[in-house]
């Protein structure tokens, strides 16, 4: 069993990974070449910095790591976790190389990693929101949408939506599960997206059937454009399980369509990947 202090490596993490480093070497190539601007990376949900194999006990860079061996480098760094052990991990990885923040992800990322990435002090800044569940709010990526110099690279947790908001039923969810999704999605409309109603063979009330979670997911992507205002929006990529079940979608929005081409560059490489949940041990071994 992985340590407790270290996320486990899961087979998909490779491929996300893979995803997160060649998006974000080539997003910082670009902005370094212009010498007037300054580029920030956040990661909304940090960790430790490491992950660990849980068959091997081999140790595997996170996201962060990832970010701080970019070249050229980033001008700044932020990091956040929630979870002070982590938090602690994370800033013996880190240094001086950037700042690591405790607490929660939302109350951060408004507070100081927005107005760190302002379009009109010739900033830019890369957000990774990679949750395992619905715990980056709307008002974030509304927030995030209004300032063109933010993009963001967003998982989208269909398995968590699943398990905690898409009952056969949505009038009988909990109220707590409701507002829980509320705040994921930023209103109820979430659930247009999710059923139709059916009638029932002897009348009443109508039913519930549930949809697709492509259709559900390409709603979410349509509010990024249109209630978000971000102009650009890839094609999510679903990634799932070496047993082929879907787990999580990775969206991509963007304020430039040099980004977008890149992000969906590297979406289209790795989306074989993604569909087996892991990448080919060949792949792997830098073959």
């Amino acid at each position: 069993m992985a340590d407790a202090q270290y996320d486990e490596l899961r087979p998909w993490s490779r491929v996300k990974h893979a995803i997160v480093r060649e998006y974000i070497q080539a997003y910082s190539r670009v902005i370094a070449a212009q010498a007037n601007l300054r580029h920030v990376y956040v990661d909304a949900f940090a960790g430790s910095g490491m992950l660990e194999n849980a068959e091997t006990g081999e140790g595997s860079a996170g996201s962060p790591i990832i970010a701080l061996d970019v070249k050229p480098p980033f001008h700044d760094y932020h990091f956040i976790e929630l979870d002070e052990r982590k938090a602690r991990i994370l800033r013996e990885h880190v240094g001086e190389r950037g700042t690591v923040h405790t607490g929660d992800c939302n109350e951060v990322l408004l507070q100081v990693a927005l107005p760190l990435c302002q379009y009109k002090d010739f900033r830019r800044g890369f957000w990774l929101l990679d949750a395992y569940g619905m715990d980056y709010d709307w008002d974030v990526i509304a927030a995030a949408g209004a300032e063109p110099g933010v993009e963001v690279l967003l998982n989208c947790p269909i398995h968590d939506i699943n398990r905690n908001a898409l009952w056969l039923d949505p009038s009988r969810l909990p109220p707590g599960r409701m507002e829980r999704m509320r705040r994921f999605w930023g209103d109820d409309t979430w659930q247009e997206a999710a059923y139709e109603k059916q009638p029932r063979l002897f009348g009443g009330e109508p039913g519930y059937r549930k949809l697709g979670y492509g259709r559900m997911v390409r709603a979410y992507c349509d509010r990024l454009q249109r209630n978000a205002g971000f102009p650009f929006v890839v094609d999510p990529l679903l990634v799932r399980t070496p047993t082929r079940q879907p787990l999580y979608y990775l969206v991509f929005a963007s304020h430039n369509a040099t980004g977008a081409n890149i992000a969906r560059d590297v979406f289209k490489k790795h989306a074989s990947e993604a569909e087996r949940g892991s990448l080919l041990e060949a792949e792997e071994d830098g073959c």
